[in-house]
């Protein structure tokens, strides 16, 4: 292969990742039908098949022998570049197995005697693609050797029998590079210290095992999923019962499940059940039923072809059969299923598998609107999934009482301020004006002769009346509330086709649709809803993977008085069931640790019928973390098992009060439509049930105790895939309507809510917020805990926490579900404080730009703690620093100290490195 000179950028897993200034490429490996130079020892072959990475790249697959020999497979890529002593050497490369696994990469001489010139670092393969960069320190000489393997992989671990894929692998020299540090980088030391991610099953029976929290009955065992007379979520034979659901958000092809065998998708079921959820949202199912390994780049985003019937869409069968047992398995296990219709950008497909630009005008979220033939291709794609009859269940998803919500489209919602509507919509957009004003002189007359800032003609037509713009809508012109009347009609009627074609298909279960945006505009659309569903994020991360110049905010959500939780309060309908159908404090913020309290007390306080983290909290095997991976963070875990027990175990308390923030029809279009409930008032979801009602029109009986209106609105904005609310520091109104809650008892007089102060308290009094110092305490009979950023005492009922030397949330809960933290025998202490990759860069000081996103070993952020949990003078527990998995690690010694159980944890002391689980056993 020619040796390259210059740098020649490779794309990995959609993103340009371009080197520093100062590297100097050395080497592209770029794999087709000749042979690149690899050389495999020890056995094994090579293919040069036409398959495809992540990128479209084709790959280099390696088949380790059936039979393993007396010494590992060894791949050496020789090259007659040889390195020097000294020179640090960057190897940039996508992964991934048959089956999980590990190998081996170094620097060696590419002849024998095939010395090592850099130590030897080990890297993960998932059953997906993964994208490594590893700098390896050449640190001996060649020996005149006159070529060296650059790189080499031993695989020393993997299985007999597996087959390894690699896409393109590219060496650059990083030596000046590596000797620029960035301003900061996170490493292992006496602050961080690496925890194992090897295994992160949770092991039945453990204090881990949540199975056994939520009823197990095979789904459909008290008839399907619906709404009762009351507007609550319940089963049709136990229509008085009202359901939660803590759901797995599943991203099926980032999970891997493509390649796992069926072996492997029981365990992964299993730790699906023992991790408490019982729903599962499949995000995406048509493009991975589709399959791995299919398709082409989209070249031309203008025009494409798109399946029109069932029969043209083409379904990998070994996926199709993967995908039927995980729903068979999950139907057993009594995990129900909310299915996206459809999630891409392009739309249904068997041969385009990379999405178009999310603001392209011919993207799907724009032409379903208007395009007979993207909505066949809806209808031919979302038919093909529920019709199919499961092999395993005998059922159609469609009749299948598993099938518990239907969502038409994922995140559709019109975003004028984001994607380009103007052209697909003009023709609707003359119609709807020559509908509504007969004349185009009746136009010019209603809307003073103006649009926006442009004049228009005293003596035109409707064709020359300026296109539909978020900088028009925006306003409360005339021109400005006729786009805004305009949109919501297209989203009504696009709700219309969704029922009328769902209808025909023969599914019968409950839908739901615009779940991204909190506007006034999108209140008539989400109107004919039976169910309401909401995405919000606190520090959504301004692009994906771990790409150099991505920024994320490094506030703390409690200090903007929950963050996403107040804006999703505020979006909830009183008369109807609602799920927060994805959320996230999201890594790399310090503070996604108050999420498990946050969460689980604003959910449980409010009712709300379920919550699904964002995304894959589940899995088999650890990865670097990454933003949304929650199933590989530490601390994400730690805060799924608390929102679990609070919320989906109901420790904690639902308001027994309700505030309605009615809506109306004219209030909401007359200027204000395009923006939000007013920030202010929707800090109220901490003292009772919040929620709005629209045109006064309720499909279930709402028992309001007080009314707050609405006034003005507040400013939305946010991304291609999130929403921010322009966030305000007024309390006065805030302070009004505290007064009336406590004048009318609804605030108890112990409450010690004071707004101007920024404190808030529950009207169960298990719920406090101290929005000045960014903390919370929860305090209910089987669980408490504390969100602590300064090392002083904080006292709750039962547990005290007593030293806590870095902003921290520290809970315990009691595993015994009729058991008090005063009574069970067993506990389990959760302390998550942060995580971060090891490497890992930023270019501030802050740690809001990245740099690098480093690898593994992941790193905890350590601490001192010291918990105090009331108990009977003389009892005796034993304690233990649990493994992610829920194993047992060291011992902890405990203290009864004058009817307290008292135990002092160090957490970069303890011999198996950091835990953020800790079980108390009674002896």
């Amino acid at each position: 292969m020619k040796l390259l000179k210059r740098f020649v950028p490779v794309l990995f897993c959609g993103v340009l990742f371009a080197a520093a200034a100062a590297e100097t490429e050395l080497k592209l490996w770029s794999f087709g039908k000749t042979d690149p130079e690899v050389t495999l020892r020890n056995g094994g072959t090579l293919a040069f098949d036409p398959l495809r990475d992540s990128s479209g790249n084709p790959v280099l697959e390696i088949a380790l022998p059936e039979k393993p020999g007396n010494y590992p497979v060894v791949a050496a890529f020789r090259s007659k570049t040889v390195p020097a002593r000294k020179q640090k050497l960057a190897v940039e490369f996508e992964v991934r197995g048959s089956v999980p696994c590990r190998a081996e990469i170094l620097i060696a001489n590419g002849e024998a005697p095939y010395n090592y010139l850099s130590a030897v670092q080990s890297f993960d393969i998932p059953a997906s693609w993964k994208r490594h960069r590893i700098v390896l320190a050449v640190t001996a000489d060649a020996g005149g050797i006159g070529t060296a393997a650059l790189p080499q992989f031993i695989f020393r671990n993997a299985p007999a029998g597996a087959k390894i894929d690699f896409g393109p692998i590219r060496v650059t020299d990083a030596t000046s590079a590596a000797a620029v540090p960035a301003i900061r980088e996170i490493r292992e030391g006496k602050e961080w210290k690496a925890v194992d991610l090897s295994d992160l099953v949770v092991r039945a029976g453990s204090a881990l095992d949540l199975s056994g929290i939520t009823d197990r009955a095979p789904a459909g065992t008290y008839g399907r999923v619906t709404v009762n007379a009351a507007g609550q979520l319940v089963f049709e034979k136990r229509p008085d019962e009202e359901l939660r659901f803590f759901s797995l958000q599943l991203l099926p092809g980032q999970a891997g499940m493509q390649y796992m065998s069926k072996a492997e998708l029981e365990a992964y079921v299993d730790t699906i059940v023992r991790q408490g959820y019982n729903m599962v949202r499949i995000h995406g199912p048509g493009r991975f039923l589709v399959g791995p390994n299919r398709g082409a780049v989209l070249k031309n985003q203008e025009r494409f072809e798109l399946p029109q019937t069932p029969d043209e869409l083409e379904f990998d069968p070994e996926i199709q059969d993967r995908f039927d047992y995980f729903i068979y398995l999950l139907k057993k296990n009594g995990v129900y299923v909310n299915l996206d219709g459809l999630v891409s950008f392009v739309g249904f497909s068997s041969d385009l598998n990379l999405s178009i630009a999310p603001r392209h005008p011919n993207s799907s979220k724009v032409q379903m609107f208007v395009n007979p033939a993207r909505r066949r291709n809806w209808v031919a794609g979302v038919s093909k999934i529920l019709t199919h009859v499961n092999p395993y269940t005998k059922t159609a998803l469609r009749d299948d009482p598993v099938l518990a919500l239907f969502q038409y489209y994922n995140e559709q919602d019109i975003r004028l301020d984001l994607r380009e509507y103007s052209k697909a919509f003009q023709p609707l957009w003359v119609a709807f004006l020559k509908n509504r004003y007969g004349s185009y002189g009746k136009l010019y007359a209603a809307w003073g002769g103006k649009c926006g800032d442009v004049l228009l003609p005293e003596n035109g037509t409707f064709e020359q009346v300026p296109e539909i713009s978020f900088k028009v809508a925006r306003t409360d012109t005339p021109a400005g509330i006729d786009m805004a009347l305009f949109q919501s009609e297209r989203e009504v009627e696009m709700t219309k086709f969704y029922e009328e074609e769902t209808a025909k298909i023969g599914y019968r279960g409950l839908t739901t649709q615009w779940d991204m945006i909190t506007r006034l505009v999108h209140l008539p659309a989400r109107e004919r809803m039976p169910v309401i569903t909401m995405h919000g994020y606190h520090a959504h991360p301004s692009g994906y993977g771990g790409s150099k110049g991505i920024t994320l905010n490094q506030k703390s959500p409690l200090a903007e008085n929950g963050s996403a939780v107040k804006r999703q309060s505020t979006a909830r309908w009183l008369d109807r069931p609602y799920l927060i159908t994805e959320f996230g404090f999201v890594f790399w913020n310090r503070f996604r640790h108050e999420q498990g309290l946050v969460y689980a007390a604003c959910a449980a306080l409010q009712n709300w019928n379920g919550v699904a983290c964002h995304c894959n909290q589940a899995v088999l095997y650890g990865d670097p973390l990454a933003s949304f991976m929650v199933g590989v963070d530490p601390v994400g875990r730690a805060s799924e098992l608390v929102t679990a027990m609070g919320f989906l175990r109901r420790d904690i308390e639902t308001s027994p009060h309700t505030i309605e923030i009615p809506v109306s029809r004219k209030f909401a279009f007359d200027g204000r439509a395009m923006g939000a409930i007013p920030d202010e008032i929707s800090r109220m979801w901490i003292w009772s049930k919040v929620g709005i009602s629209f045109d006064g029109r309720r499909r279930a009986p709402v028992r309001a105790d007080l009314t707050v209106s609405p006034d003005g609105v507040a400013q939305s904005g946010g991304g291609d895939m999130f929403e921010e609310i322009l966030a305000t520091g007024e309390t006065s109104r805030l302070e009004r309507i505290c007064a009336i809650l406590k004048k009318k008892g609804i605030l108890g007089r112990e409450n010690r809510s004071d707004p101007a102060r920024g404190i808030f308290e529950s009207d169960t009094a298990q719920v406090y917020m101290d929005v000045s110092r960014a903390e919370m305490t929860v305090k209910t009979p089987r669980l408490e805990g504390a969100v602590v950023k300064q090392d002083r005492p904080v006292v709750l009922g039962a547990l005290s926490v007593l030293g806590c030397s870095v902003p921290a949330s520290v809970t315990v809960v009691s595993l015994e579900k009729e058991a008090t933290l005063a009574t069970a025998k067993r506990l389990l202490a959760v302390i998550a404080t942060d995580a971060r990759n090891s490497g890992m860069k930023f270019s501030d000081a802050n740690e809001t730009v990245l740099e690098e996103i480093g690898s593994l070993p992941a790193l905890v952020r350590t601490g001192k703690f010291r918990l105090a949990i009331a108990r009977p003078d003389g009892e005796r527990f034993r304690a233990y620093a649990l493994k992610l998995n829920g194993e047992r690690a060291s011992e902890l010694p405990v203290k009864n100290e004058a009817g307290r159980l008292v135990l002092d944890i160090d957490t970069a002391a303890l011999p198996d490195g950091p835990a953020v689980f800790f079980e108390l056993i009674h002896q």
